[in-house]
């Protein structure tokens, strides 16, 4: 058997056997379904939930920093991401002016800017 037709042959295996688990569409998540989809390995479908405003008590915590990042967004849990070892996380805890006192000082040129241009935008108004 050739590299390919193995390869081929794997491949078929793998993709039937996943059709037995039930494939969830991201465009269905609701108020009613979204605690199915807090639970999926894959971390973009957990920051669709984030995003739409759903599960942001759990999500708050996520191991990945993308979804972190739009629970940020929806300016959820704004104390705790602070101290966020990305700085994307804390660039949008920024945006949300929150903290700038602190983030000013921070290890990132990134959030330095975003501080100074929210800081910015408070002077105008």
């Amino acid at each position: 058997m050739s590299v390919s037709s193995t390869i081929a042959v794997l491949s078929a295996t793998v993709l039937s056997s996943h059709n037995k688990y039930k494939r969830l569409d991201t465009n269905d998540i609701n108020a009613e379904n979204y605690k199915d989809y807090l639970i999926s390995s894959d971390f973009e479908t957990r920051a669709k939930v984030a995003e739409l405003g759903y599960g942001l008590k759990e999500l708050v915590d996520d191991p990945n920093w993308y979804v972190r990042k739009q629970v940020a967004k929806q300016g959820y849990g704004l104390g705790l991401l602070i101290d966020d070892p990305d700085e994307d996380v804390r660039v949008e805890v920024a945006k949300h002016g929150f903290g700038l006192d602190i983030l000013k000082n921070d290890e990132s040129r990134y959030v330095q800017a975003e501080v100074k241009l929210q800081l910015s935008k408070r002077k105008r108004t």
